[in-house]
This record gives C-alpha cells, structure tokens and sequence, in this order.
C-alpha cells in the first residue's frame, strides 16, 4: 500500500484488494490442515456475507447519484445502510447477525 499511495488512490485501493485476497488465501490454510475446513467450504460460508455487503453498497452508493448535499447524502446513506443491512441479515439468517440478537438481547435482560 505504501508502495502505491504515491500512484494513485486506485491503486492504492486495489494494492488492498490484492493484499486482502492474499491473506485471505494464506490465513484459510491452516483451516484445511487442522479442521479439515478447506477454502471452497470457507468461501461458501462467508458468501451471503459477501453478497449482502455488495448489495448494500450498491443501494448505499445508488444515494449519491441524486447530487445531494454531502451532509444530507452521508444522512440518508448510514441509516439505509445499516437498514439494508439488518434486514438481509434476518432474510439470510446469518450467524454473525443471531449472534448480534442473542448479545443484544442478553444485556436488555440485566
């Protein structure tokens, strides 16, 4: 990344993407060996996660397409966003969100 910082933004944002799928692939690798867990079984796992982030964002970036003020942009896109995101969750029944529900719902009851 700092390699790329004096190029461009761009490339400093697909330094991070080829960083991050790099150490994707090196961190599942202990996974195959010791659990038995291998990469393709991991990738389906975290895939609605992927898929519900990128749809969210494309809703979210859909926003600023309307040229409003940036304060009323960034308004509207946080709570559509965490919106968006809550409700594919439940819709998806993802793991991370149950657990989200079950913490939440733990403190409420102290």
């Amino acid at each position: 990344m700092f390699i790329t910082m004096r190029i461009s933004v761009m490339a400093m944002a697909y330094s991070l993407l080829v960083s991050g799928l790099l150490s994707q692939i090196i961190n599942s690798w202990p996974n195959r060996k010791l659990l038995n867990y291998g990469y393709i079984e991991q990738i389906k796992d975290i895939l609605p996660s992927i898929l519900l982030a990128i749809f969210m964002g494309a809703m979210v970036w859909l926003v600023s397409l309307a040229k409003l003020n940036s304060a009323v942009t960034l308004i509207i896109q946080i709570p559509l966003g965490i919106v968006i995101y809550l409700i594919g969750s439940k819709l998806l029944k993802l793991e991370s969100y149950e657990y989200l529900i079950e913490i939440i719902k733990s403190f409420i009851k102290k």
